[in-house]
């Protein structure tokens, strides 16, 4: 099944922008991963994922930057209580354990908007959101790229 007019004329970078749009969309989220299966059968897979999962993470630093402007209106709201302490609280154990629950949660399906909110709010430092998130979504685009490979491709590239 020849796929390549998928990606066409735009090859890996045609990927990785769709990927970042597909994944930047938080309100009618679309699945990224299917341009990964698609491409996979039709391109290298290796390079696929790659392109794939940094343009994935690239579009989850839409949600950052909303839940960095969002801090702002959420303090505002915020009294200085019980709640206040525990934000404190979890933004210490997040900046210490953070990009261990990036990486994890963006190297599978599981959706990973609120988190990258969380990030944004609690102001962790965005390279390294982007650089834990990109590792995971590249390991995971990979596989799903290997994946259209096997299911829809043929091996000569």
């Amino acid at each position: 099944m020849d796929l390549s007019w998928l990606v066409g004329p735009f090859g890996y970078l045609g990927i990785f922008i769709i990927s970042a749009v597909m994944t930047a969309n938080i309100l009618l989220p679309y699945p990224a991963v299917v341009i990964s299966v698609a491409a996979g059968a039709a391109l290298n897979p290796l390079l696929v994922g790659i392109f794939s999962g940094l343009g994935a993470a690239a579009g989850e630093l839409v949600g950052y930057g909303l839940g960095y402007e969002g801090r702002t209106l959420l303090f505002k709201r915020m009294k200085r209580s019980v709640l206040e302490r525990r934000w404190k609280q979890t933004e210490k154990l997040f900046h210490k354990y953070g990009g261990l629950l990036v990486f994890v949660l963006a190297a599978t399906p599981l959706p990973d908007d609120i988190l990258g909110m969380i990030c944004g709010a609690i102001r962790y430092d965005v390279l390294k959101f982007y650089l834990f998130s990109a590792a995971g979504k590249v390991i995971i685009y990979t596989v799903f790229a290997i994946t259209g490979k096997l299911l829809f491709g043929s091996w000569a590239f």
